[in-house]
C-alpha cells in the first residue's frame, strides 16, 4: 500500500472510531443568514446544556454543535451532537428556513468530536514525506491557496481539517479569482458541486464540466 493510501485508511478508521462515541450527525440548513444561524446554534447549545444538566447533574457532558461547512450563501451544514441538531432543526423551522435535512452520516465531522482522529492523523502524517504541490493547492480550512510549500504547514492543515469548519464557498471564490479561469471539472456521476457553484458564480456554473467516472 502506498504511503498516501495508508494515511487515507488511517484517517477513515480514526474518524469512524470518533463517530462511534455518542449520538452524532450533520444537518443541512438552507435559507438563513449567518447571523441568524449563529444565534440559533448558540441557543440550541444552551438549551441542550440545560436539559442535560437537569437530567445528569454535574455529570452532564459538554454540548458540541457548530457550522461545519460554508457551501454557498445561506447554504450551511451544521455538525454536532444529535440532540443539539434536533434543537437546531426546531429553532431553524421557527425562523422559516427554506430547507432543513439530516445528512446520511453518523459522525459530527469537522467539529471537536473528531479531536481523537486528528491526533491519529497527525502521527500518520509525521511518518510520510510530503513534497511541494506541482499545481496550486487550496486549503479547506482557510479557503486560501497554501502560502508556503513547507511540509509542516501542509501536515497541519490536513490534520486541522478534521476538526475545523470547511470554507468551500471562500475556496471556490478564491480559485475563480486567483487562477484566472472559470472552467472547472467535477468527477463522478452526480452534479452536486456544479449545482452549488451556481449559488456562488453563475458564470462559473455555465462553464462547469461533469466527468462521469462510474
Amino acid at each position: 500500500m502506498s504511503p498516501g493510501l495508508k494515511v487515507v485508511k488511517i484517517r477513515a478508521e480514526a474518524m469512524k472510531e470518533a463517530a462511534s462515541m455518542g449520538e452524532q450527525g450533520m444537518l443541512s440548513v438552507i435559507g438563513l443568514d449567518d447571523a441568524t444561524l449563529s444565534a440559533i446554534i448558540q441557543r440550541a447549545r444552551e438549551n441542550v446544556a440545560e436539559n442535560r444538566k437537569a437530567k445528569d447533574g454535574d455529570a452532564a457532558s459538554a454540548v458540541v454543535c457548530s457550522v461545519a461547512n460554508y457551501l454557498f450563501p445561506t447554504g450551511r451544514v451544521v455538525s454536532g451532537d444529535s440532540d443539539a441538531l434536533d434543537e437546531v432543526t426546531r429553532l431553524a423551522t421557527e425562523k422559516n428556513a427554506m430547507k432543513i435535512a439530516r445528512l446520511a452520516v453518523s459522525g459530527a465531522f469537522h467539529t471537536e468530536r473528531m479531536a481523537g482522529a486528528r491526533e491519529r492523523l497527525k502521527r500518520a502524517l509525521a511518518e510520510i514525506t510530503i513534497t511541494a504541490p506541482k499545481i496550486p493547492c487550496y486549503s479547506n480550512v482557510t479557503g486560501r491557496l497554501f502560502a508556503s510549500a513547507d511540509p509542516s504547514a501542509i501536515r497541519t492543515a490536513l490534520a486541522e481539517q478534521l476538526v475545523s469548519t470547511m470554507r468551500w464557498e471562500d475556496k471556490l471564490r478564491n480559485m475563480l479569482e486567483e487562477q484566472n479561469t472559470i472552467t472547472m471539472n467535477e468527477l463522478g456521476p452526480n452534479k452536486q458541486i456544479k449545482s452549488m457553484s451556481k449559488r456562488v458564480s453563475n458564470e462559473a456554473w455555465k462553464k462547469f464540466q461533469n466527468v462521469d467516472v462510474a
